[in-house]
């Protein structure tokens, strides 16, 4: 099963259910770290394969925690996709900060008196 699952719990609390064979728990951390300010998050990992991310509403209620829990998805989706790239380039990255300060190294070696 590879849907991502939205259950009402009751009025004030929706659990997420998902494969974490497409999210990685650091995903999923990064995104709930963004919600913090909105709602309170608890995660959790069953023995189904799955993670649940609980959300309760703060003091205000001026989104329905549905709602929250749809923007959290979106969000989760970007950051899963920015693991992703940063996995997929990482030797990239690392070869251009490598020449970039490859330069200012050599500079330093320059400026040294033996």
């Amino acid at each position: 099963m590879s849907e991502t699952i939205i259950r009402k719990i009751d009025n004030e609390t929706v659990v997420l259910e998902l494969n974490k064979d497409i999210y990685k728990p650091e995903a999923i951390r990064a995104t709930s770290y963004k919600f913090t300010d909105r709602c309170y998050i608890k995660i959790d990992e069953p023995e189904n394969g799955r993670i649940q991310v609980y959300f309760n509403h703060k003091q205000s209620h001026d989104i329905p925690i549905e709602q929250l829990a749809k923007e959290f998805c979106n969000e989760l989706i970007d950051q899963q996709v920015r693991l992703d790239i940063e996995q997929r380039f990482s030797d990239i990255r690392d070869a251009i900060v490598k020449k970039a300060f490859s330069s200012i190294q050599s500079d330093n070696n320059k400026g040294k008196t033996s």
